[in-house]
């Protein structure tokens, strides 16, 4: 039987990156603000990010006006921003000593892709060049494990650098621990492990493709005290027609570690939704010039059906604030005015042990715990055999569109995702959210929905990159006055942290498209061990719209900066499509 090291990863990392260089000569960062609390080094400019988390090995930076640019830019040839990449990341010391056995690989460059639909027309163009390293163990002396090296896994173990116009560095990020061999453990059969772990090779939806073996490296907001062998199981998941591929799922390979926590029991679903008064600090009187409390939205459906253009009576500061215009002509309008306010919320649905899949109850809940405290007010959390299919269709209107921002983790392809149905796995499909019409659909953003959330293995595919269509044909319909559809263009890794970093970046004031990208560059593989359907590399993905009145694609929440008009088609109308490789 093989048997491989257990490694100690407490030492964290030297203290040796050149943070002032990154921050001024590299990125270029004016008015910079430095703090220190711990390990952690954070420095904050106009435009400019950086952290730097010794204690846990991480480091993420980057100007995020350049960084996932809409612009045209002229960036250099593969070959020259891998040579400026790698010159940088050693300038400023950002790969550390990896220890015995561990080197990185070559290293590839990725490109990110803008993609805009004007009616009959579809543009593409690419925009700034990730150049990515991997670290990996050297096993080529040892006769019981298979081929010269093993990767590692988990967001941990790679350095990245992102190339923008005229050849710049406008962000880099990596982690890696120090580590030291404290141990040495048989390798289970796969069997074995995933016997270990309550699961198994196959169920009713479920089945297991392959394995590959590896090490777990977490991510770089998160402590590791072992660097532990695992299996990155891939799997296929059954959408009702056909087998699709599944989150790759991180099983510890050894009886060392833990990946993630065994999902606790949920609360039976109960009939209806409980939904708690709107806008009570509001009393009963809304008058002109009155500037809204800044935790209410206002729903536009029922303007609208009263008869009241929302234009003619509301409007937004800068950063996002609702107030009602000064001179409103009609002012038996303002009584539906109160009747439309209500508290700014959230839901959250999720495919977990349903599955085959074990970070997805703690994905969703940590998107919940950061939303909570933004002070959002939570209207349903429902998972597996309860997070209904009719919430998203045809009980949109008491649940997904009720609320203004929904994240969703489990299972999806280019044609939808998993739900349940009768306590059975379903799939919506994207003809189900009017994506074959080219008129409003009555569904999402009809009523309220903002921004849609899908952590998962799409569904945002397109030709542009691994293949998969146009996403334009499939998603389209769905933006009925949503304004952003966050996703995926490939197949991805399951985890229990993508809520909560969105969420947290989201707070912060980044857009929801930045903060997006940076939660997928740290917690996604640039590869993710497929090669069919979609191709094995991964990108982060965002679909907007917009029209004369304005774009959606630099939203932010609500009070932490703008937010986009709500397009719901007619004349001038455009989407947008953006991917970045992770």
């Amino acid at each position: 039987m093989a048997s491989l090291p257990i490694f100690s990863t407490g030492a964290g990392r030297e203290a040796d990156i050149d943070i002032d260089g990154l921050s001024r000569d590299v990125l270029g960062g004016r008015d910079l603000t430095a703090s220190t609390r711990g390990a952690t080094t954070s420095v904050r400019g106009l435009d400019v990010t950086v952290d730097v988390d010794r204690g846990r090995g991480g480091i993420w930076a980057g100007d995020v006006t350049r960084m996932w640019t809409l612009d045209r830019v002229s960036v250099p040839k593969d070959a020259a921003v891998a040579q400026i990449s790698t010159e940088t990341l050693k300038q400023l010391r950002v790969v550390p000593d990896l220890g015995p056995g561990f080197r990185l690989t070559k290293g590839a460059v990725r490109r990110s892709q803008v993609v805009t639909e004007r009616g009959e027309k579809r543009t593409t163009r690419s925009t700034e060049a990730t150049f990515g390293q991997d670290v990996v163990l050297d096993v080529s002396n040892r006769a019981d494990v298979p081929g010269d090296t093993l990767p590692v896994f988990g967001g941990g173990g790679r350095f990245r650098a992102t190339v923008g116009d005229g050849g710049q560095v406008v962000g880099l990020h990596g982690v890696w621990r120090g580590a030291g061999v404290v141990d040495e453990r048989p390798v289970l059969s796969l069997d074995s492990a995933l016997e270990r772990v309550g699961a198994s090779r196959k169920t009713k939806t479920v089945r297991v493709v392959d394995a590959r073996l590896g090490y777990y490296s977490a991510p770089a907001f998160r402590g590791q005290d072992l660097l532990f062998p695992v299996y990155a199981v891939t799997a296929e998941v059954h959408d009702g027609t056909r087998w699709v591929p599944s989150r790759v799922r991180l099983v510890p390979a050894t009886d060392i570690g833990q990946v993630f926590a065994p999902e606790t029991a949920q609360p039976k679903r109960t009939d209806g939704l409980t939904l708690s008064p709107a806008a009570t600090e509001l009393g009963t009187v809304i008058r002109p010039g009155m500037v809204l409390p800044p935790d209410v939205a206002v729903n536009n459906a029922v303007l609208e059906r009263a008869g009241i253009k929302v234009s003619d009576v509301l409007t937004r500061t800068s950063n996002g604030r609702l107030f009602v215009k000064p001179v409103v002509k009609d002012l038996k309008v303002l009584p539906s005015v109160l009747e439309a306010i209500r508290p700014r919320s959230f839901g959250a649905s999720w495919i977990g042990t349903m599955g085959g899949l074990s970070g997805s109850q703690a994905n969703a809940q940590g998107f919940v715990d950061q939303m909570t405290a933004e002070g959002w007010q939570r209207r349903f959390n429902w998972g597996n055999e309860a997070a209904w299919k009719s919430d998203w269709t045809t009980n949109d209107d008491t649940y997904v569109d009720d609320v203004d921002i929904v994240f969703y983790t489990g299972h999806a392809s280019p044609d939808g995702w998993q739900l349940a149905t009768g306590g059975n796995a379903d799939w919506l499909h994207h003809s189900e959210a009017g994506a074959t019409a080219n008129t409003p659909s009555d569904l999402w953003g009809q009523n309220n929905l903002e921004w849609a959330i899908i952590a998962a293995c799409g569904p945002l595919q397109d030709d542009v990159a691994n293949g998969g269509g146009n996403v334009f044909n499939r998603w389209r319909g769905a933006f009925d006055g949503l304004h952003l559809l966050l996703g995926y263009a490939a197949v991805t890794y399951d985890n229990t942290d993508e809520g909560r970093r969105f969420a947290s970046y989201a707070r912060s004031g980044m857009t929801l498209r930045q903060a997006w990208f940076r939660t997928a560059q740290e917690i996604q593989p640039s590869t993710n061990g497929y090669s069919d359907p979609y191709g094995p590399d991964v990108y982060a993905a965002v679909m907007y719209t917009g029209n004369s009145q304005g774009s959606t694609y630099d939203d932010h929440l609500w009070g932490r900066g703008s937010v986009g008009p709500d397009v719901r088609g007619g004349t001038g109308v455009y989407r947008g499509y953006q991917i970045s490789p992770c």
